[in-house]
């Protein structure tokens, strides 16, 4: 990476985000983790919200592995690590008008997109997957995420 590194003019810097992580990140991972299991704990209701009005069919038992997951387990511990290490890389690296990433469909990216355009003067553009045909170069303009 370093080598790589050293013709930061012409190729842009690189880095992995791994090396972000410290004992801080963790912290408020685990923090903010915690908070989200009492909110999922608040919201033990929720399942009346996955029967569509005036039906009987309820989608619960289908929607219900994947709402725990994304409040409780892996994927919202995975998730809230992902939003801290960007949020890490960005605080350190100068401001850009315009990013690029290659768009995988993978789970990081949305962590991306919305810490990045939650700056004001910064967009970011996706190149178009060579596995998704629908796929086109975008500029984001989500809203600023913010945590619980």
């Amino acid at each position: 990476m370093q080598r790589f590194n050293q013709e930061k003019r012409r190729q842009g810097e690189h880095t992995i985000l791994d090396a972000y992580l410290s004992r801080r990140i963790v912290g408020c991972v685990v923090a903010q983790w915690l908070k989200l299991v009492l909110a999922s704990w608040r919201l033990r209701l929720i399942r009346q919200a996955f029967r569509p009005q005036g039906s009987h069919v309820s989608l619960w038992p289908v929607m219900r592995h994947d709402w725990f997951a994304s409040m409780r387990g892996t994927d919202a511990v995975s998730n809230l690590m992902w939003i801290m290490l960007f949020d890490a890389v960005l605080r350190e690296i100068p401001r850009q008008a315009t990013g690029l990433y290659a768009h995988e469909n993978q789970a990081w990216e949305r962590a991306l997109i919305r810490r990045t355009t939650s700056r004001a003067d910064s967009s970011l553009r996706q190149t178009a997957s060579s596995c998704d045909p629908v796929s086109v170069s975008w500029t984001a303009h989500l809203a600023p995420v913010s945590m619980i």
